[in-house]
This record gives C-alpha cells, sequence and structure tokens, in this order.
C-alpha cells in the first residue's frame, strides 16, 4: 500500500473510532440524563432558545481554542492557515474520547505529518496547548471560587495556586524545544527550523484560553437556564465549577475526556456552591457533558464541511492551495534533483 493511501487508512480508522467511542458515551450519558430527570425537581424543564444559546457558545469556543492551537503551530515556525488548522483540530479533537491521552495528540501530529506539516512541532505545540489551558483553568477556578473549592472538598486555593506554578514552569521555552527535538526522534523527522512558541507567544496564548473559560462559563450558564426555570448559580460561578471541573478530569490520565471524574468534581460543586440537591446536580454534570460532545460533533460536521469548501492557502507547505499529494510528489522530485546535482 502506497503511504499516501495508508495515511488516509489510518485517519479514517482514527476517526470512526473516536466517533464511535464517542456516540456510546453519548449514549450512556444520555440514558442516565433520563433516569436523574426524575430526581431534579419540579422546576427542570427544556428551554430550547436557552439550550441552542448554550450549544452555539461551546461550538464557536471550540473554534476560538482550534485557534489558538494553530497560533502555538505558527508561533513555532509551522506554516498553517488558520482556517485549516483549526479544521483539523476540530477533526481530532474527538480522539479524547479514545481511551488513553495519546490518541488525540498522535491523531493531530499524524495529520500534520501526512499532510506535509511538522508533526513533532504539532505534537509538542499541543503538549503546550494543554499544560496551558490546565494552568489557565485552574486559575480562573481560583479567582472565581477561591476558598469554596475547599468546602466542596476539591482542594483549597493554596493547593490550586501551587498547582498553577508547578504546571507554568513547564512552559519555559527551552523545556518546549526539548520537547519539539524529543517528538522529531519519534517521528523521524527533521526539525530544520522548527523551533518552539516563545514567551509572549505563550503569553498570548493564555490571554485567549482565560476569554475561552469565560465564554464557557457563560455557555454552562445558558445550559443551566435551558434545564431550570431560574438559573441556580450566577456567571462567575458558573465559570469557575466548570474550569475547575474540567481541569479534575483532564489530570486524570485513564479516563476518556475526564468520564466520571469531571462529572462527580462538578457535581460535588454544585451541591456545596448551589441549592442544586444531589440529584439534580448530577443531572446537571450529565448535562454538560451531553452539551459539550454535542458541541465537539457540530465542530466535526463544520470541519468536514470546511474541507470539502477546500481552503486556498492552506496547505502547510509549499505554494498556496498545494494538494498534499502534489506536495509530496513535488518534495521527492526536489530531493532527487538536489542529490543528481
Amino acid at each position: 500500500m502506497k503511504r499516501p493511501a495508508f495515511g488516509r487508512l489510518l485517519t479514517g480508522l482514527f476517526l470512526l473510532a473516536a466517533v464511535l467511542f464517542a456516540g456510546i458515551l453519548l449514549h450512556r450519558q444520555w440514558g442516565r440524563l433520563t433516569s436523574l430527570r426524575a430526581g431534579a425537581g419540579p422546576s427542570f424543564h427544556l428551554s430550547a432558545g436557552w439550550l441552542l444559546a448554550a450549544l452555539a457558545l461551546a461550538t464557536t469556543n471550540l473554534a476560538w481554542m482550534g485557534g489558538v492551537w494553530v497560533h502555538l503551530y505558527r508561533a513555532g515556525g509551522g506554516r498553517l492557515s488558520y482556517r485549516r488548522g483549526v479544521a483539523v483540530w476540530l477533526t481530532t479533537n474527538l480522539g479524547r474520547y479514545i481511551p488513553g491521552k495519546v490518541w488525540q495528540l498522535s491523531g493531530l501530529a499524524l495529520h500534520l505529518r501526512r499532510t506535509g506539516g511538522s508533526g513533532a512541532l504539532a505534537l509538542s505545540c499541543s503538549l503546550g496547548y494543554q499544560v496551558v489551558t490546565l494552568v489557565t483553568g485552574a486559575a480562573v477556578a481560583v479567582a472565581t471560587l477561591g476558598g469554596d473549592l475547599a468546602s466542596a472538598h476539591a482542594g483549597g486555593p493554596w493547593a490550586w495556586s501551587g498547582a498553577v506554578v508547578v504546571l507554568a514552569l513547564l512552559l519555559h521555552p527551552a523545556l518546549l524545544r526539548v520537547a519539539t527535538r524529543a517528538a522529531a526522534r519519534v517521528t523521524r523527522e527533521e526539525t530544520g527550523d522548527i523551533g518552539a512558541p516563545r514567551g509572549r507567544d505563550l503569553a498570548v496564548a493564555a490571554a485567549a484560553l482565560v476569554a475561552s473559560w469565560a465564554l464557557y462559563g457563560v455557555g454552562f450558564w445558558c445550559l443551566l437556564r435551558g434545564l431550570w426555570s431560574t438559573a441556580p448559580l450566577g456567571l462567575p460561578v458558573a465559570m469557575g465549577v466548570f474550569a475547575a471541573s474540567y481541569v479534575a478530569g483532564y489530570v486524570v490520565l485513564l479516563a476518556p475526556g475526564g468520564l466520571i471524574v469531571r462529572e462527580g468534581a462538578m457535581t460535588a460543586l454544585l451541591v456545596a456552591l448551589t441549592p442544586l440537591g444531589p440529584a439534580a446536580a448530577a443531572a446537571a454534570a450529565v448535562a454538560a457533558r451531553l452539551w459539550t460532545m454535542a458541541s465537539e460533533l457540530l465542530g466535526l460536521g463544520a470541519a468536514a464541511a470546511a474541507g470539502r469548501g477546500g481552503d486556498p492557502g492552506g496547505s502547510s507547505t509549499g505554494a498556496p492551495g498545494t494538494p498534499p499529494g502534489e506536495m509530496e510528489s513535488a518534495k521527492r522530485g526536489a530531493e532527487q534533483e538536489s542529490l543528481e546535482r
């Protein structure tokens, strides 16, 4: 089997596995929500307008987050348009639901490597992106919830602040360059002029992700407003609860997509910080999982539509708009010509 065809096969298998696991999880979570609905209280109802607003905010936020990753990739020396990069990020994002934490990152690196980009840089930037996400998420949780984190048995603000400092140290550009070189050995690539994002690039990414957490907080508030006649919490608390539960779920490596861990943390926080009882809080946590998964599937559909529409100037290497197969052929031809000389 030729290399391009084999790469397409691997990409197809990756997407099939990701959608399959996401679909299984979606079905199970819907069953849980149905069983919990009876205990969610008499004011529990579905308001289509608020739910659609929450879905629109979450899907828009995913595209924004993909743009942050593209920013880091380009800052490290990668050549990738924002439109195409966001589409790739949205496509591989579902890899988080395949058991094990490596599939989302390896899928992104494989896709970029197959289409003429740097898989090593994609991998190291993805690791850096995840660390920035955790740092900003933990910082948002501390800023919005403060001592209330301890009341929910989620650790005190000092513990969360310490985690922020430790994780931030991992973002030193020198460490990211080491990660890029290590990834290049795995992917068998030459690093060339590929480097790593600098401090100011990471600062821009951090500021953008703080805005992302704020957008998620607004979306989470809209979701709860769509489930109850009055929202059981304010916007700052909604931001903190969602950010803290996301971070808690992500750091548990064995949980695909933070499954169970995120819901457990969110349930505990909602019980401690809102008038919701345990059953209602659990229903809200399951609804939040369904909400985020629905937005990810919408993002995948948008990425597929963008791929069919083409992306002028979106190729990773070579002239703008050059198809991947032609890029690889041109690269091989240039290498052969260089050897003949």
